[in-house]
C-alpha cells in the first residue's frame, strides 16, 4: 500500500520545476508549504512570475479518484512522479493566470483539480472538457485499479 506520508515527504523535497532546464522561464514553479491530512494533500504552487495558488488533491488512502494518474502507481515515488508530470503539464500550458478558475478556502486562493486538469474559468470550455474527459479522467483509471 502506498502511504500518504511517503508522498508528502517526497513532495517536500521536490526541487523547483523548470520548463527548460537551465533557462529561466516565467512558468517555472516550486511547491511550497506541503500539508497532508485526512487523505488530502494541500500545497502551494508558486511560479517564477509571482503567480501562486494552492491546490488540494486526494491521496491514495482517500479511495477517491486521482485523475493525474495515467496508470497504476507502483509505489509512492511513482505516484509522486505521475503527479509532477500532471502538474508540469497544467502549469507549463496554462499557468496559474486568469484562464484558471479559483476558489477561496481557508483564506487562500485555490486552483481546482478536475478530471481534465486545473478547472478553467470559461464555463463553456469547462463543461466541454468535463464531458470529454469523463468521470475518471482521460486515462480512465478508477480508484478500484489503484
Amino acid at each position: 500500500m502506498i502511504e500518504d506520508s511517503d508522498i508528502a515527504a517526497d513532495l517536500q523535497k521536490v526541487e523547483p520545476r523548470q520548463v527548460w532546464p537551465g533557462k529561466p522561464n516565467e512558468l517555472d514553479y516550486a511547491l511550497c508549504d506541503v500539508r497532508c491530512e485526512c487523505g488530502v494533500l494541500d500545497f502551494e504552487i508558486a511560479q517564477r512570475d509571482g503567480s501562486a495558488a494552492r491546490l488540494r488533491v486526494d491521496l491514495p488512502s482517500s479511495g477517491r479518484p486521482q485523475p493525474w494518474l495515467y496508470c497504476r502507481a507502483r509505489d509512492h515515488d511513482d505516484w509522486t512522479q505521475q503527479l509532477l508530470a500532471w502538474l508540469d503539464e497544467e502549469v507549463f500550458t496554462g499557468g496559474l493566470g486568469p484562464s484558471r478558475a479559483r476558489e477561496f478556502r481557508y483564506g487562500a486562493s485555490y486552483v481546482v483539480a478536475e478530471t481534465y486538469g486545473f478547472r478553467l474559468a470559461d464555463p463553456a470550455e469547462h463543461a466541454r472538457l468535463t464531458i470529454a474527459a469523463g468521470p475518471l479522467s482521460w486515462h480512465n483509471v478508477s480508484p478500484d485499479n489503484l
